[in-house]
């Protein structure tokens, strides 16, 4: 019986996770701030914009993190023998990423 070992397991690095955790704080400031306009009863143009502003801005973080996994967590995996289900991996998160753009 062939016994094959997974991938190894890979993370983000430190400074793409900082900058992810960035991002995210970002995102829940523009949240917050929409809230607020519907407290103050802003228009709904001016709310749109906002919300369209942070869906422009949930998708750089799609891109960033896609980015991240390329560098980082698939260049891990490139030379062991489970490379080609990581690429099936990454294939399915863009499929999901995109499937949302």
């Amino acid at each position: 019986m062939k016994t094959t070992t997974p991938p190894p397991a890979v993370f983000l690095n430190e400074e793409a996770s900082h900058g992810l955790r960035n991002r995210l704080r970002r995102l829940n400031g523009q949240v917050v701030g929409i809230e607020r306009m519907l407290d103050e009863r802003k228009t709904c143009d001016e709310i749109l914009i906002q919300v369209a502003a942070l869906k422009q801005a949930v998708g750089a973080v799609s891109v960033a993190l896609l980015r991240a996994h390329l560098e980082g967590c698939q260049e891990a995996c490139s030379d062991h023998p489970q490379s080609r289900d990581a690429l099936e991996s990454l294939k399915g998160a863009l499929a999901r990423v995109l499937k949302y753009a």
